[in-house]
């Protein structure tokens, strides 16, 4: 835990909170995936997770990437010595509140459910507003100070805002800040006896203690273009976004132990893509990546295809680069109310080709209406290194949402969502944002 050569050792502990929940490592059973648990069955975020994410930052940032083999160690390979990581990242337990949610394997290319593993499958995550307590220590020397100091900075900025929790994160979840936006510093002088006692003695306690803390700024370390949008429903409308076979709308269970109706982040990526690439095939652009290029190679899994790039397969990523937009899971902003929420509408099912009824069709589902107090809705919008034209489309795409062009859930002849605000909370790159707002 101690390098023999470094004397100082600089301790942080951090409350790690998670607006929409995440899901992180476990094992798969059949379409099931599960969370990772600790040895008490708790969800657990490993120290290794945490030092893979935190070392891909710092190896990306021009001010400390030539630092990172330095700080988080230098891999073994042959004919080289072999370096240990200066950061030691310890487990990160949660409370065993967790929430279960169901998807459909789309098919990037065409956009429909996916026919090889019959496309449906059920993720564990952890509920939304779990928090947990993060815990770590660097080791180095003396004369390092203005560095670790600053490195410190850096990671702490990481964590508050400016990373991405655990797999499946663009289906909304991940998003990670600091509680308070602070996190507890403490530096120990191994030479000193005593401090080195007090070191040891935090160490190994049930319940670590630190009394120094600052101020952490929330991710400006990122080139982030991020925006908070807030739907509605409008009056005389409905909305469904369902999950399972009962036709009910979507909710999910909090941290607090409430129950809320939310809008899943993977609609929202969906329906912007769809758009989006509707917008950018109206202005000439050549979207390689389409359903005429997939279905013409057959069954063969071509590497042309995950080697193709286009500025939608840019954005939202493909086999062959990683998206950079995310979409946060949007939930109600009070809990679930069935008796006012909610009304039950009847179908029959139309046959498309003779435009009669089919017999023995009828069907009902429910479905969110806007009552007398409606229902907010709040997503968090992000693109890293967002270009002027990535914009433009984001843009354009909620004002079709909100004029009704693009509609939400399961029917078309619903689904209709009003925005009722939009903050731009960081634009580094000074874009063009508000000015094409303006319609709104």
């Amino acid at each position: 835990m101690i390098t023999e050569k470094a004397g100082v050792v600089y301790v942080v502990k951090a409350s790690l909170f998670f607006p929409e929940g995440f899901s992180i490592g476990g094992n798969g059973k059949s379409n099931r995936l599960e969370i990772e648990r600790d040895g008490y069955g708790n969800p657990v975020i490993r120290g290794s997770s945490i030092a893979g994410l935190l070392r891909e930052e710092v190896r990306k940032d021009p001010r400390f990437g030539e630092l990172c083999e330095w700080y988080f160690g230098k891999p073994l390979e042959r004919n080289s010595d072999r370096s240990e990581s200066r950061l030691i990242f310890f487990d990160t337990p949660l409370k065993n509140l967790t929430d279960e949610s169901m998807h459909n394997q789309i098919c990037r290319h065409t956009g429909s459910v996916s026919e090889i593993n019959k496309g449906l499958f059920s993720m564990e995550k952890v509920a939304p507003g779990a928090k947990g307590e993060l815990f770590f220590c660097l080791n180095t020397f003396p004369e390092d100070q203005d560095d670790d100091e600053a490195l410190l900075e850096f990671l702490a900025e990481c964590l508050n805002g400016g990373v991405l929790f655990g797999g499946n994160t663009n289906r909304g979840g991940g998003r990670c800040f600091l509680e308070e936006n602070r996190i507890f510093c403490e530096r120990f002088d191994l030479a000193r006896m005593e401090e080195s006692a007090a070191y040891l003695d935090l160490l190994y306690a049930e319940d670590r203690k630190l009394t120094h803390f600052r101020t952490v700024a929330r991710g400006k370390h990122r080139n982030r273009f991020l925006v908070k949008v807030v739907f509605r429903i409008p009056e005389g409308q409905d909305l469904l976004c369902s999950e399972g076979n009962d036709f009910s709308p979507v909710s999910c269970l909090n941290a607090d132990g409430h129950e809320y109706w939310k809008i899943p982040g993977s609609t929202f990526r969906g329906i912007f893509k769809g758009w989006m690439s509707r917008l950018a095939a109206r202005e000439g652009v050549s979207l390689a990546d389409n359903t005429e290029t997939f279905l013409s190679q057959g069954d063969r899994k071509s590497e042309e295809i995950s080697q193709i790039t286009d500025p939608i397969q840019n954005l939202f990523g493909s086999l062959g680069n990683k998206g950079r937009i995310h979409f946060s899971d949007a939930c109600s902003n009070r809990p679930v109310n069935r008796q006012t929420d909610i009304q039950t509408r009847f179908h029959v099912v139309i046959d498309r080709f003779t435009g009669g009824t089919n017999d023995g069709k009828l069907f009902q589902n429910d479905v969110l209406i806007a009552g007398e107090n409606p229902l907010l809705f709040e997503t968090h919008i992000s693109i890293t290194d967002a270009s002027e034209k990535e914009v433009a489309w984001l843009s354009s795409t909620l004002q079709a949402i909100h004029l009704g062009l693009v509609r939400i859930g399961s029917s078309k002849a619903a689904g209709r969502l009003e925005v009722v605000s939009v903050d731009l909370l960081s634009n580094p790159a000074r874009l063009q944002f508000n000015t094409i707002m303006k319609g709104i």
